[in-house]
């Protein structure tokens, strides 16, 4: 593939020609002449296939697809807008300084079978609410796995798994807001400095509601006591918000 593309052999990092928020990854790699280009395609997305419009052709990238184009012109994606069609809010995570990775993934870290692999990764969006993540895993041909990020200093988190075989390993790691977390730590604030937190209990009760088709057994229970009070207009006492934040 370098022999017949040689942007491929060029060094130094890849250059990010798409939104953050697209589900389709496209980085660039120029020769040195600067004519001719390399594109790398990735789709994120789990179902979707993604259309983008390269030397006046239309190239589709299916769900998980990998593509390495050659190109003499320029490419362009869609025109951009101020919202994506998919956005979230969770989309304001940023994910940066990950590690271990080589040249943005060109070439494969090496490691030891049977040891720990380690992932760092700088985490972070804007506002205080908190924030969750993992870091998801998988040897070549098989299932996605995950183990946690844990939260280490400042911006920084750090999860491991381990390496049980040889072979081609893919990781990539993945964040969300972690509402229930946030509620309780501004709900624990306000409690503890003798505010008035009628509202972050209305707002607790929306969250615990949406957890009850996953709880079982004595969590089940317990929340739908808590949300026959709600119905009730029961404020819970002190000791019940404790168990509940």
């Amino acid at each position: 593939m370098k022999k017949s593309i040689p942007a491929l052999n060029e060094e130094g990092p890849l250059r990010r020609l798409s939104n953050q928020a697209d589900p389709l990854l496209v980085m660039e790699r120029r020769a040195e002449d600067g004519d001719e280009r390399a594109f790398i395609l990735v789709n994120t997305h789990e179902q979707q296939t993604s259309q983008i419009e390269l030397e006046g052709s239309s190239v589709a990238v299916a769900p998980f697809e990998v593509r390495v184009l050659r190109a003499a012109g320029s490419i362009r994606s869609e025109p951009p807008v101020s919202q994506h069609p998919e956005w979230r809010r969770e989309n304001r995570i940023q994910i940066e300084e990950v590690y271990p990775e080589l040249d943005g993934g060109r070439y494969p870290v090496k490691r030891i079978v049977g040891k720990l692999f380690e992932v760092w990764a700088d985490l972070f969006r804007d506002a205080h609410d908190k924030l969750r993540a993992v870091v998801k895993y998988r040897r070549e041909d098989e299932a996605w796995r995950e183990a946690p990020l844990v939260f280490f200093d400042n911006d920084r988190w750090a999860g491991r798994f381990r390496l049980d075989a040889v072979g081609l390993w893919r990781y990539t790691i993945e964040a969300w807001t972690d509402h229930f977390e946030s509620w309780r730590d501004e709900a624990e604030k306000k409690l503890a400095a003798g505010q008035n937190i009628d509202l972050e209990l209305v707002e607790g009760r929306e969250i615990v509601e949406a957890a009850l088709p996953q709880a079982r057994g004595v969590d089940a229970a317990c929340i739908r006591k808590m949300l026959r009070d709600f119905e009730r207009g029961r404020r819970p006492q002190g000791g019940k918000l404790c168990r509940l934040v």
